[in-house]
């Protein structure tokens, strides 16, 4: 029989935590499959997810995740976490009542097998955030969140999260920067209980409020805010960024520069309508005006099954590209733009090379899609977001370090200071 082991015996460990897996006491020289089970729960959906790998073992009878050549799996080349960002789905079910979460732990078993004999199991547990962040969640108006504050309530640099068009609240995100020593508040701007149910015509207004809310907490280190956002909110930063001087530096992940029109049916209707709005006013987006037999194509490929976002962003791309650019380059803030070369959604790396100032950084990853973002979660890499699943895993990893110091650098924050993620401070 084998052993299990995680070399820091971690068998909890924070989402974006790197693991060290090996296994012991296997037959010299062997093949042995690794299979990697979930079952999740959302609101909708049971859902059962599955990865393998198949190693050799070594004369000494161990196989290692981190150095051991991988025969065969669901993954290729050495990848220690491989197993977990490569998971499949192997069967899709209603959800029938099941209690939801939304930021449930996420519980594997992970076992190894000689032929059809298993021989070693373990459970393994990934949170989203320790003990040490509580949780506070806001609804004030049209102010709708969750605000991470660490425990010991210090007045630390703290970052407004906001979600992409799939709407509500980026908890997700927002609990991973938390485990950097920051307080995050996540911010919903549509898709939730008492805000509109579309991206269109969105009033910024929302962040403004998130702002001044910030403003009153003592906790808060009132000479330095951000904001982050993932897709489309990544434009929600950039005009977030221009329009509130309290907005120090901002983060756009797998977002555009250029502001769009707000997100509707393909038709034939002739005007589109913004996305944001300030002061009663549609902020400059590309474009009002509906590029009719692109929009006509781009259903038509829907409706096939096939990826007709890029072509429709490339259509208002051409026709209003000069009055939808977001002003960035006239602040004289800090910037962080990360983007996939393989984004199927956008083509973010021709929107992003307009800007050319030095304080805009620019990180765009060679083979990665539009799922940058949490490491370690299991990652589609399909015809709709473009890239493959061992590039924009790793791009997820480095941005997410690069996002962790580029705050910490805008927000002045001696690294001594703050030191290591939180995680890597438990036992």
């Amino acid at each position: 029989m084998g052993t299990i082991q995680e070399k820091s015996n971690k068998w909890t460990s924070q989402m974006e935590e790197p693991l060290e897996l090996c296994i012991t006491g296997l037959v010299p020289t062997e093949l042995y499959t690794l299979v990697l089970e979930r079952r999740a729960v959302t609101k909708a959906s049971i859902i059962k997810r599955k990865s393998e790998a198949v190693f050799r073992a070594d004369q000494l009878g161990n196989v290692d995740l981190s150095t051991s050549e991988l025969v065969s799996g669901s993954y290729e080349g050495t990848e220690p976490m491989g197993l977990f960002w490569s998971m499949e789905i192997t069967e899709k079910s209603e959800n029938k009542g099941e209690h939801y979460e939304r930021l449930v732990p996420h519980q594997f078993d992970l076992s190894v097998w000689h032929e059809d004999t298993e021989v070693a199991s373990r459970s393994l547990t990934k949170i989203w955030h320790g003990k040490e962040i509580k949780v506070i969640p806001v609804e004030t108006g049209q102010l709708i969140g969750n605000y991470y504050v660490q425990e010991d309530s210090k007045p630390r640099p703290t970052v407004i999260v906001v979600s992409g068009s799939e709407g509500g609240i980026n908890d997700f995100y927002a609990s991973i920067l938390a485990g950097y020593g920051f307080h995050t508040f996540a911010v919903a701007y549509f898709g939730v209980e008492g805000l509109s149910e579309t991206l269109t015509e969105i009033p910024l207004e929302i962040i403004e409020q998130a702002i001044a809310w910030l403003s009153e907490r003592e906790d808060v280190k009132q000479d330095w805010l951000a904001i982050h956002g993932v897709s489309r909110g990544g434009e929600v930063a950039l005009w977030s960024a221009v329009l509130f001087d309290k907005i120090k530096a901002a983060v756009s992940l797998n977002g555009s520069a250029i502001s769009f029109a707000g997100i509707v049916p393909w038709t034939d209707t002739l005007a589109l309508p913004p996305a944001w709005t300030y002061r009663g006013e549609a902020l400059p987006y590309a474009s009002p005006v509906n590029p009719v037999e692109t929009a006509r194509h781009c259903k038509s490929l829907y409706l096939k099954g096939e990826n007709g976002v890029g072509i429709w962003y490339d259509a208002l791309y051409e026709d209003g590209v000069d009055k939808a650019t977001i002003p960035i380059e006239e602040t004289n803030k800090a910037y962080l733009l990360i983007m996939g070369e393989e984004d199927a959604t956008f083509d973010i790396k021709r929107y992003n090379a307009r800007m050319t100032k030095e304080t805009i950084r620019q990180n765009v990853y060679q083979g990665a899609g539009h799922e940058i973002g949490v490491p370690h979660i299991p990652i589609w890499a399909n015809k709709f977001t473009g890239g493959t699943k061992r590039a924009t895993y790793r791009a997820s990893v480095d941005s997410l370090q690069a996002t962790v110091a580029f705050l910490r650098e805008s927000a002045g924050v001696n690294q001594d200071e703050t030191g290591e993620p939180l995680w890597s401070k438990r036992k």
